[in-house]
């Protein structure tokens, strides 16, 4: 039975016949978007609300999908990739190519300012301008443990976010054009050191890509009740990046005492970290 067929059955008086027609549209995934899309266009209000539920379904399977992929070999999912999967499953609506779109539109706009890579200081300045300058990211002080925060289309739209989730736009801007961007996973608190590493030059994008020195990270971690030691200033990996960030919306939803996301969180958190 074709997919035209099944979107027919939806309409069927009995419950047992549409249930039949929802799995095997669900199990068809994104194969059977286009044509679910069309007719959600022009289908009456009841129809159109099952048909979207189904697109929802199907796109968080997608989502949850390359997540999976993800977790067995995180090269096979570019970092940013993983971070639009993990917002797909509170949006499933997500148009995830879109946003890759804009962090690869000013990449672009970034290299334009860059000098030669020997020019550390003047690159160094102009991506911190370009950043929390011209496009404005900042951390959200005011509502800290709002879920969106951690959501990284959310966070392209309104331009504040948490530590983690701004280091990694930071990271994929930076690195798309060119320069040198690592994630730094302080405890309680995610950075970025930029250049070379033997030059130490580390940035808060939560504080507008406030340089940091070694000594400021020392202050950072004792105000978290720890010692700095030589581990905490190495580069995180992918996956440990975004296992951080499903712990971040695990402890934001239960925050919010949003139960069933706070058990769907954990679930990818512990399928990434294993």
């Amino acid at each position: 039975m074709n997919v035209n067929e099944l979107i027919q059955i939806l309409t069927s008086p009995e419950a047992e016949v549409r249930a039949d027609a929802r799995r095997r549209l669900l199990d068809l995934e994104a194969d059977a978007v286009p044509l679910l899309r069309r007719y959600a266009s022009t289908a009456s209000p009841r129809t159109r609300a099952g048909l979207w539920g189904i697109l929802r379904e199907i796109n968080k399977r997608v989502f949850k999908s390359e997540l999976r992929r993800f977790a067995a070999d995180p090269r096979s999912v570019s970092l940013e990739r993983a971070a639009l999967a993990l917002s797909g499953i509170d949006n499933p609506d997500l148009d995830a190519d879109a946003y890759v779109t804009r962090l690869t539109q000013f990449s672009s706009d970034l290299a334009f300012l860059l000098g030669p890579e020997s020019e550390t200081a003047f690159n160094l300045e102009a991506f911190r301008n370009f950043m929390s300058g011209e496009l404005g990211f900042t951390g959200n002080s005011d509502d800290y443990y709002d879920p969106a925060n951690s959501f990284v289309d959310q966070v392209i739209d309104r331009r504040s976010g948490i530590p983690i989730t701004l280091s990694l736009i930071y990271m994929a801007v930076g690195s798309k054009a060119g320069l040198r961007v690592d994630g730094i996973g302080l405890p309680g608190h995610f950075i970025i050191r930029f250049g070379d590493p033997r030059e130490e030059i580390y940035l808060d994008p939560f504080h507008e890509g406030r340089i940091l020195s070694r000594r400021d990270c020392e202050r950072i971690v004792a105000g978290r009740g720890f010692a700095l030691h030589e581990e905490y200033l190495r580069p995180v990996t992918p996956k440990t990046i975004v296992s951080r960030m499903c712990r971040n919306l695990v402890n934001a939803c239960s925050f919010r005492q949003a139960p069933t996301a706070v058990r769907e969180y954990y679930e990818i958190e512990r399928l990434v970290s294993s």
